[in-house]
């Protein structure tokens, strides 16, 4: 089962809602107050990807929802649904999202494809650290969350992603982790958290302090994470896209393009659970690049 379905992750993001899981489909999503609508609840997936094998049981259990005005969420770009299956599900927004990046890992050489520049860097790191695939993760909790408090502080609020001390040690606690660590002496300076199954993986989250930094500790802890996951039979490695809500050339983008040789769309997915209500709630709303349309004010 796909980390990104269970309900031991959507656990850890009750930041973002409160965890429900649907009869049908047994997904589980997240679902939250509207803001200045008194009653009213709408759902989410969990950050950062909806993963639902069968979307018509899904979008019966959305349908069923009856305290529900709507639902949007962004479909795993590793999920075999086309845009046709996905439109029936969502009729009322499907769009383009951002482009992941893959990685299309060779057995015999998981590391053939990347850019000689990521090789390279990798390569100087391990001069100077030590990278590990973690047997225990939740005796490295301490470390991860030092290091995520590194993140934060470098570039400030995450969004969704902003996840509170206890969720990111429950995350290292859901079946599916692998976490990589990489050292200097027995100081840990970079972290990346993975979740895997069966030939399919995604890259979860990473941070790094600041000698991390200047050691591109980074670099060789994915390079030692793609090879570890093609041990364990990982064949497609989902490692996501730009920063924000949309496309862009930053440099989070060409560090995943470095170790990527495809890319996939993920696309945003919404509907809309309760019309007479989301019209009421969207009636001052002057934008159409944002769903539920309602909270686009908030996101503001």
């Amino acid at each position: 089962m796909i980390p990104y379905t269970t309900p031991a992750y959507a656990r850890t993001c009750a930041h973002l809602g409160t965890p429900r899981t649907l009869p049908r489909s047994g997904v589980t999503v997240l679902v939250r107050p509207v803001v200045n609508a008194f009653g009213a609840l709408d759902a989410c997936a969990p950050y950062p990807l909806l993963h639902a094998p069968d979307l018509t049981a899904f979008a019966a259990d959305l349908v069923a929802a009856r305290d529900l005005v709507s639902f949007v969420g962004v479909a795993d770009p590793l999920a075999t649904a086309s845009p046709e299956v996905l439109a029936e599900a969502f009729p009322d927004r499907l769009v383009a999202f951002k482009r992941h990046h893959l990685a299309r890992l060779d057995p015999r050489d998981p590391l053939a494809h990347v850019h000689a520049g990521h090789r390279r860097k990798a390569r100087r790191a391990a001069e100077h650290a030590r990278v590990e695939v973690v047997a225990e993760p939740l005796l490295h909790a301490t470390e991860w969350v030092r290091l995520y408090g590194a993140l934060r502080a470098r570039h400030g609020a995450l969004g969704p992603a902003d996840f509170p001390p206890e969720a990111l040690v429950a995350q290292l606690a859901v079946p599916g982790a692998l976490l990589v660590r990489v050292a200097e002496g027995d100081h840990a300076v970079s972290m990346s958290l993975w979740y895997f199954d069966g030939a399919r993986a995604h890259y979860h989250l990473g941070a790094s302090d600041a000698r991390g930094y200047a050691l591109d500790a980074s670099y060789v802890g994915f390079a030692h994470a793609l090879g570890a996951l093609a041990q364990r039979g990982v064949r497609t490695v989902d490692l996501g896209g730009a920063a924000g809500g949309r496309d862009r050339d930053d440099g989070l983008a060409r560090f995943k393009r470095g170790w990527a040789n495809d890319s996939a769309t993920a696309w945003l997915c919404g509907r809309v659970l309760d019309p007479a209500r989301y019209r009421v709630l969207s009636a001052d709303v002057t934008t159409d690049d944002w769903f539920p349309a309602y909270r686009a004010a908030v996101a503001a």
